[in-house]
Order: C-alpha cells, then structure tokens, then sequence
C-alpha cells in the first residue's frame, strides 16, 4: 500500500474514532470544554521548557480537537518525551488512562525525555510501551477513545537515514499501522 493511501487511511480511523459515540454530550467521558481545558492547561505545574512550547503547539486548540474528556483511554503513539502524554493525562483524570508508545526508532530519542516527565510516577495513568512495535502493544481490543500522535507522521515511513555518506536502517518497513490498531477498533 502506498504511503499517502496509509496516511489517509489512519486519519480515517481517528476520525471515525473521534467522531464516534464516546464523544456524545450525554457520554460520562465527554470532551472538556475550553474553560476546562483551560483550567487544567494552568493548574498545571509545567516546567517552563513545556509551556515555552506551547505557543507552537496551542494545547488547548488540540486538547479541543482531540475531544478528550475525564475517564477516557487515550493512546498516544510515537509519544516522543511525552509532552502530549502529560496533558492527555491531566485531561482524562485519575479515572483515565494513556496508553505511550515509542518504537525503537523514537525510543532512542526520547526515552531520556519520557523517563525524566514520569519520574517518580507522577503520571501514574500512563501504561507505557518503550522501544515497542505498534503491532505489540497490549491493549484490550474496542478500549481505546482517542488514537493520537502528533509531530511524528513522517516517522510511519521513515526506514533509514544518511550519516557521513552511509546509509543506516533504522527499521526493515514502513510501519503498518493498520495491523497495528485493526485489534482496537
């Protein structure tokens, strides 16, 4: 399958998924709305290297997005160092959870990074999958509410890299996403 058809493909599916019933206002684990999103965005003891970021990345116009609520699972693949774990984790409360997942080739950039944000547990909803394939993640099939990745679409097809004139493999294929989350929907 080419790359862009797998690309479409996965934003189907995250569309669908945030457009699915989890998402209605009579849910118990409906979207927060902007004042919540707020709130939650500035009761936050952030370091200021994440809120630095944030008028690049505007968490709360992709918290609003998303449709993230109190009590949902959210999986957040290619998490990198986690900036986005930790507010979706913020976001869906103790009753929720989030799903980190770093593949090898992102895991050598940003287990530093993730294992610094969680240190001492102080994410204590995040199940996390390091240096783990999509395909081998554990999840209970039809549990998931959110699908997420942000930053990282380029890595789905990202096999191998140029140093000093060498080719070096980073992965044998182009990550197949779709047998990957065909058990969570």
């Amino acid at each position: 399958m080419q790359p862009l058809i797998k690309l479409t493909a996965l934003a189907v599916s995250i569309i669908i998924n945030l457009t699915s019933p989890a998402h209605a206002a009579d849910d118990p684990k409906s979207a927060l709305n902007l004042t919540k999103i707020s709130k939650r965005l500035n009761s936050l003891k952030r370091p200021s290297e994440d809120t630095q970021r944030d008028k690049s990345r505007q968490p709360q116009k992709i918290l609003a997005f998303t449709g993230v609520g109190e009590g949902q699972h959210v999986l957040d693949f290619f998490a990198g160092g986690g900036w986005h774990s930790k507010l979706c984790s913020k976001a869906v409360g103790p009753q929720g959870k989030v799903y980190v997942q770093n593949d090898k080739v992102i895991w050598r950039f940003a287990e530093k990074g993730l294992n610094e944000r969680t240190k001492g547990n102080r994410l204590n909803n995040l199940v996390r999958f390091d240096n783990m394939p999509l395909v081998d993640m554990t999840i209970p099939d039809n549990s998931l509410d959110i699908v997420f990745t942000a930053l990282n679409y380029h890595d789905l097809f990202f096999t191998y890299n140029m140093q000093e004139g060498k080719k070096v493999v980073l992965r044998d294929d182009i990550v197949d996403y779709r047998a990957a989350l065909s058990t969570l929907f």
